[in-house]
């Protein structure tokens, strides 16, 4: 299996839209992806933005990404980037649709790069503590890192962080 790294997304894109993503010239994401184990089968990612980490999650397995707003930037890049396994997005109003989302999902890795707050992330990790693996973006942010602190994460960076049940 290939993951994907920043130099297979940069050509094709203009070197554009990775100021805010969290991919890096490093592969910093992609690194922490190809240590994962046993490999994951299905993600669910909470916070799509433009779609980079979603492509590159989707070098692994199949995506479910969700967010509350679809960006333009986001059809473009799957339209750009061929990836192995399919992505589904779902755009819901609010963390409570999030929750009844994952009623009867099955996802054995999740990643967490939405709203940087604690109170945001506690939510978002509360629903998804039941799949057992989550990856956490910006670990940085002084409300999510005082969160990853209280559940016993392991900061692997200073932008991302693990947690395991």
């Amino acid at each position: 299996m290939k993951i994907l790294k920043y130099e297979d997304l940069a050509l094709k894109l203009n070197n554009k839209y990775f100021a805010h993503s969290c991919i890096n010239k490093a592969n910093t994401f992609s690194k922490i992806l190809e240590k994962i184990e046993p490999k994951p089968i299905s993600i669910l990612e909470i916070g799509t933005y433009y779609g980079i980490s979603t492509v590159i999650l989707a070098s692994v397995a199949p995506v479910l990404t969700v967010d509350i707003k679809k960006y333009k930037e986001f059809d473009f890049i799957l339209k750009t980037i061929s990836v192995p396994h399919p992505i589904s997005q779902i755009l819901i109003k609010d963390i409570t649709d999030l929750e009844l989302l994952l009623l009867d999902g099955f996802f054995d890795l999740v990643f967490i790069d939405a709203v940087h707050d604690y109170e945001h992330v506690k939510k978002d990790f509360t629903f998804c503590k039941k799949y057992g693996k989550i990856l956490f973006h910006d670990a940085d942010f002084e409300g999510v890192n005082k969160f990853l602190k209280e559940i016993g994460a392991k900061i692997l960076t200073d932008k991302f962080a693990y947690w395991e049940k």
